[in-house]
């Protein structure tokens, strides 16, 4: 009968690899949890043309874009546009700046809210385009209001899946707008 004899040594250098295989698989989590965090960036824009900056340049996803209560966002040529801001499921949000006590579900919402509003472009084009490849957007307490100086008495408020003037190539014919609430 032949029996093993186990020294310290063989021991100790199995604890070894066993702890640097454990930060070796910590350091690495580390890294990659930290290339995929959220920005959390907060930006409060003055007016539309402020905001569209934003949205078209700045904006990452986890941001959060705050606009003032009472304070009307629009563009004079065209719509405010929702683009694609990458490949993070993250969510971009856009809010009122101060928390609002919103109506209870079944109520009606009433101009005493004071909601920052989005206003169509006086050509008639919608108040807001959400870009064909445009995804993780969430709305929040924000009105969406016709230009009453366009003759189109039909004016869209939201377009859905439009392709911009900043972004004119085609985009992936599989791309599609998903994951916008508007709330």
């Amino acid at each position: 009968m032949h029996t093993q004899v186990t020294s310290r040594r063989d021991t100790t250098a199995d604890v070894t690899f066993r702890l640097l295989k454990f930060l070796f698989i910590i350091a690495g989590w580390t890294f990659f949890s930290a290339q995929t965090s959220k920005a959390q960036t907060s930006w409060t824009p003055a007016n539309g043309a402020d905001l569209q900056n934003i949205l078209q340049n700045s904006v990452q996803p986890g941001d959060t874009v705050y606009l003032t209560p009472g304070v009307t966002y629009g563009l004079s040529s065209g719509p405010i546009t929702l683009y694609n801001r990458g490949n993070s499921s993250n969510w971009i949000t856009i809010r009122p700046a101060q928390s609002l006590t919103l109506p209870a579900p079944g109520q009606r919402m009433t101009p005493s809210f004071n909601l920052p509003k989005i206003i169509g472009a006086p050509s008639g084009s919608g108040a807001l385009r959400v870009n064909v490849d445009a995804h993780h957007y969430r709305i929040i307490g924000i009105e969406f209001t016709p230009n009453n100086s366009s003759s189109d008495p039909a004016q869209t408020l939201v377009e859905l899946g439009q392709q911009s003037v900043p972004n004119p190539q085609p985009p992936n014919t599989n791309a599609r707008a998903h994951h916008i609430i508007l709330d």
